[in-house]
């Protein structure tokens, strides 16, 4: 299988695990061999080590379970596989989950607490990312309602994703869904970026191309993009989710099955 077919995969498996922890140019070749990979299973989880390793993973999935959120993300994403990341997992709670890339710091969960999680997985240098939200207890009205126009958004976005289209349209597809519901000041950022071959400091290639506005450039066949939907409380809380995709000769297909919707304990 194709390398970031390998990472996605590996990143599905480990972002379930994470969030579970809370208790709360390629070609049509490789996308058949990422089916093939992703199929059979009832729930569809991944199995890009083989069956051989799938010990390994109940071991990680008995060891997330009884340690903290960041352990619970690094630990079984190299027990799964992944090598190095280009970047730190993004993972924060409370205040600090409303500060862009802020990491984890010195503070236990609590109830009323907000949690993002963004993070990679890598192999041979090629890296996908994927993120999700969570919130301990109930979250406040004003985050759901910032989770439903962020789910929107995304999918409005994905959905204007096609080859020939150029890379503002997902972009402004997000946008006006973001300032029909009122967000304009939570959003401050572009849709997505691509994704590929990745050195320190940045998992990504948002350098080279950007889902932004302006960017004429066209979607092709092959092209692969992280698309982060994310609204933001500055110093409060963030929420979203976000994708990575490979652009296919009549569309685009999602890396990942895991469900967006924000994870709650």
């Amino acid at each position: 299988m194709h390398r970031k077919h390998f990472a996605v995969l590996l990143l599905a498996l480990v972002l379930m695990l994470s969030l579970t922890s809370l208790a709360m140019g390629q070609g049509d070749d490789l996308l058949a061999e990422d089916r093939a990979l992703r199929g059979g299973d009832g729930d569809n989880l991944p199995h890009p080590l083989g069956k051989q390793q799938s010990g390994q993973r109940q071991l990680a999935l008995q060891q997330v379970l009884r340690t903290a959120t960041p352990a619970g993300c690094i630990g079984p994403a190299v027990a799964a596989g992944s090598e190095a990341w280009a970047m730190e997992p993004l993972i924060s709670s409370g205040p600090r989950s409303g500060i862009p890339h802020a990491t984890w710091r010195r503070r236990k969960l609590e109830a009323g607490d907000g949690v993002f999680l963004e993070l990679a997985a890598s192999h041979d240098r090629y890296h996908a990312a994927l993120m999700r939200s969570a919130w301990i207890g109930t979250p406040p009205a004003e985050a759901r309602e910032m989770m439903d126009v962020a789910l929107r958004a995304l999918d409005a976005a994905l959905g204007a994703m096609k080859p020939g289209v150029p890379c503002a349209l997902p972009h402004e597809a997000a946008q006006r869904i973001v300032d029909d519901a009122g967000q304009t000041e939570a959003f401050r950022k572009r849709i997505g970026y691509s994704m590929g071959a990745a050195f320190a400091p940045d998992w990504g290639e948002g350098a080279f191309l950007s889902l932004f506005a302006g960017v004429k450039t066209l979607l092709e066949p092959g092209m692969v993009f992280h698309l982060p939907m994310t609204l933001r409380r500055y110093g409060a809380f963030t929420v979203g989710a976000s994708e990575t995709v490979i652009v296919t000769e009549t569309g685009i297909e999602t890396l990942s099955s895991l469900p967006r919707s924000m994870m709650l304990r």
